[in-house]
């Protein structure tokens, strides 16, 4: 999906750096996505490295109401803190 919206390659070395999933083209279509699979009761799962090392990118997903999250186990750690502490900070 980041790759059609944002038109980039990010196996293309001259572009790649300019690869991000947090581009406000593929966001909106996240969110869209998520919302319309809402309406019609449709899980949503996301997976990829991405989530392992875009906290901020995963919070979004999370508060627009992912269904579930799949990664490689050694992302595991690292997506159960982010998480817990989106979690912590809507409770205070």
């Amino acid at each position: 999906l980041t790759m059609l919206f944002s038109g980039l390659d990010p196996h293309n070395s001259e572009v790649a750096v300019q690869f991000r999933e947090d581009n406000e083209a593929v966001l909106e279509a996240y969110h869209y996505a998520i919302k319309l699979c809402h309406k019609y009761n449709i899980p949503i799962i996301f997976s990829g490295e991405t989530l392992i090392h875009r906290g901020e990118l995963l919070e979004k997903l999370v508060s627009w109401g992912i269904s579930g999250i799949t990664v490689e186990p050694h992302g595991l750690e690292n997506i159960r803190k982010t998480i817990y502490k989106y979690e912590r900070r809507l409770l205070k």
